[in-house]
Formats: structure tokens, C-alpha cells, sequence
């Protein structure tokens, strides 16, 4: 229901925009609105989802609901804003804030589990693609930790060997997150940036 709303489905749409209503009605309900401040808080904030759509990232249980009732927040705190009480306006500000934060961390985590996922499938592709010797050198070296001198023994090459596997990887594993990620820049996880005292390899700036 979700992809085919954000592909402009109409049916997954109408199916999709119930659904939200419910919530954010069960929301409004739970805060004591009146009939007509909930109708006005419900149909704002599913113009603000037909607007958002595509930027949700389902990232577990509740995810949506938790965006939905930011949403309502945002959008009650706006019409109380516009009201002549005093009261109502500084408690609006407060709540109009604490949403906006929220927001801000869901949309937040959405990226960061996003490329966590896109890293996930370069590191997978770039797996597929070098030798087995050298995805093993560099998963010990760089993702476990284990010092060279200890992965060189244990997958048979050279210390030097180990380093410039390494480096591959990194190399392929930029030129795959370009690719991926329509031209942006790799972000390179710190336990990639690590290097051992004895490693005298250049760390490549381009794949190869």
C-alpha cells in the first residue's frame, strides 16, 4: 500500500490517506480538539504527507504513526499560532518546537539507515567481485580489527599484500558508492580511515 501510494497509485493513495486520517484522528481525539479543530489539523497534515511521501523511510514498528503524530503536532501547533489566546500560543511555541525536533530526528535517522543499507550493498557487490584471499584480508583487517601482521598469517600473504588489499577494496568500494549514489562522495566509516603504524601504502584516492 505504502509503494504504490508514493508511486501515485491512486487506489494504494485513497487506501493509504485513510489510514493516515485514522491515526492523526486518534491522535486529535487523544488531545481533547474539538470536531472542527480536528477536521483542520487531519486535513493539513495529509497535505503535508501528500507532500512528504516520498521522503519517508519506513525504519521499523510504529515508524509511520510516530511521523503522522509530528505531523499533527506541527500542524495543530500552527493553527493555535494563528489564534489571539496567550496561553495557547506559548504552549503552542513549546509543542511547535518539540515537533519540529522530532522531525528533524526521524528524518535523520531515515538517511543514516538509508546509507547504511546502501553500504551494505556495495560492501556485498565488491565482495562478489575480488578475489576471496582479498575480501577475507580486508574484512579481518579493516571491519574486525585484527592487527595485519596477525592476517597475513593467517590468509597466507605478505604484510604488504594485506595493506595494498585493503586499500582495493576501500578503492572499489568508493567507485561503487558513486555509482550507486549518482556521483556522491563516498563517506568513508571511520574503521575504514584506520591504519596500522607499519603501513607505508598510500591510501588511494581513486578506485584501483
Amino acid at each position: 500500500m505504502l509503494a504504490g501510494a508514493v508511486a501515485g497509485n491512486p487506489v494504494d493513495w485513497n487506501r493509504f490517506a485513510e489510514h493516515c486520517q485514522g491515526i492523526i484522528a486518534s491522535w486529535c481525539r487523544s488531545r481533547n480538539l474539538t470536531e472542527a479543530d480536528r477536521d483542520d489539523v487531519v486535513q493539513e497534515s495529509l497535505l503535508i504527507v501528500l507532500m512528504k511521501i516520498h521522503q519517508f523511510r519506513r525504519v521499523g514498528r510504529g515508524s509511520l504513526r510516530a511521523w503522522l503524530r509530528a505531523i499533527a503536532w506541527r500542524c495543530r501547533c500552527e493553527a493555535v499560532s494563528r489564534s489571539d489566546s496567550v496561553l495557547q500560543l506559548q504552549e503552542s511555541h513549546q509543542h511547535f518546537v518539540l515537533a519540529n525536533d522530532q522531525i528533524s530526528e526521524l528524518e535523520e535517522e531515515f538517511e543514516r539507515l538509508r546509507k547504511l543499507e546502501l553500504l551494505g550493498r556495495c560492501l556485498e557487490s565488491v565482495r562478489q567481485r575480488v578475489h576471496a584471499t582479498t575480501w577475507l584480508a580486508f574484512q579481518q583487517l579493516a571491519l574486525q580489527n585484527i592487527p595485519g601482521a596477525q592476517v597475513a598469517q593467517q590468509v597466507g600473504l605478505s604484510l604488504e599484500a594485506v595493506y595494498a588489499a585493503r586499500w582495493r577494496v576501500v578503492g572499489q568500494l568508493r567507485s561503487e558508492w558513486r555509482r550507486r549514489a549518482g556521483g556522491a562522495e563516498f563517506p568513508l566509516p571511520p574503521v575504514l580511515q584506520q591504519r596500522d603504524s607499519d603501513d607505508d601504502i598510500p591510501v588511494p584516492s581513486e578506485s584501483g
